[in-house]
């Protein structure tokens, strides 16, 4: 008999399965030295996670089917080397080239479900099944504490300048990593722009921070608009913590000739609709938190073929 419904790969479930709890997790975790952990040596931690990724999909292929249900396999998101052996390591406090396959597998549930559904049509019912995959980017912050968020942005931040674990192109905006900048402007166009000096005196100490997704403080690091917000919220404007949308909302649109230093860019990275912010600091150059925290010429082809448009908040009180 078929009855709808959604099967969840949960935290809950896992960790139970395993027998370990958020606690004992936390306890487990030692200082790692991460130049000891070779590139080649992550790499096949990759392909130890892809291969059991790859084997959990062909086995929900044949038990949804042997169920009656039709699977579908949208566009997964793109494997994320560096967030996969950060997290192993926030997660488990180990390099991950000691991780376990159980960790491993544990790992991968926790990003995976499928959902049934069941529709009565022309008094025919059909049944298929969804198979949904998260980022395993967004599960420090979704899923767990402030705690594996910290050492997750630590690992990251170790991890993330070895390119040679990445060699796509899926990630051509945050990957590969890309050397931090110096403030691309001089004394004295700071002097003249008191505003803008704040700001970046606020922004400077975190250079070379990691994107870690939900990120809002120097604790984790940042996403894109933690860190707008985050230096924003420094500076004096108190807009709290919003998304790239929500700051965009809060901007007046400004035309690109009429741009100025504090001005907000804004890009649709995932499709049309806004998914990126950065600071306009003058100069042609923007800061933002992209791969790491840097400063970053308004030129590069790829910011140039996302932008949205520009946006000017009301000044701070």
């Amino acid at each position: 008999m078929h009855t709808g419904g959604v099967i969840l790969f949960s935290k809950r479930r896992v960790c139970a399965a395993l027998c370990m709890a958020p606690g004992l997790i936390l306890s487990a975790c030692t200082h790692i030295t991460y130049s000891e952990v070779r590139d080649e040596s992550l790499s096949a931690v990759c392909a130890r996670y892809e291969a059991a990724e790859t084997a959990l999909f062909k086995k929900l292929l044949k038990d949804t089917a042997q169920a009656g249900y039709t699977l579908t396999l949208p566009d997964t998101p793109a494997f994320d080397p560096y967030a996969m052996n950060a997290l192993v390591t926030a997660l488990y406090g180990t390099p991950p080239t000691r991780v376990s396959d159980a960790e491993l597998q544990a790992l991968l549930l926790n990003s995976v479900s499928v959902r049934r559904m069941a529709k009565l049509q022309e008094g025919q019912w059909t049944y298929r099944a969804v198979l949904e995959v998260r980022p395993l980017s967004h599960l420090p912050f979704e899923d767990y504490d402030l705690k594996v968020m910290e050492r997750y942005a630590s690992a990251l931040k170790a991890y993330a300048p070895r390119t040679a674990l990445f060699t796509g192109d899926d990630y051509p905006f945050l990957y590969p990593w890309r050397p931090h900048s110096s403030v691309p402007l001089s004394e004295e166009e700071l002097r003249d722009n008191p505003g803008l000096k704040r700001l970046i005196e606020v922004a400077t100490p975190y250079l070379g921070y990691p994107y870690v997704w939900g990120g809002s403080a120097p604790e984790t690091s940042f996403d894109c608009s933690g860190f707008i917000s985050w230096i924003l919220n420094k500076a004096g404007y108190a807009v709290g913590r919003q998304t790239s949308r929500g700051l965009f909302a809060l901007c007046e649109p400004v035309r690109a000739a009429e741009r100025r230093p504090c001005d907000l860019v804004f890009f649709a990275t995932n499709g049309k609709t806004v998914s990126h912010v950065g600071l306009y600091v003058g100069e042609h150059y923007l800061l933002h938190c992209g791969h790491p925290v840097s400063f970053i010429s308004l030129n590069d082809p790829y910011l140039k073929s996302h932008l949205i448009g520009y946006g000017r908040l009301p000044p701070p009180p």
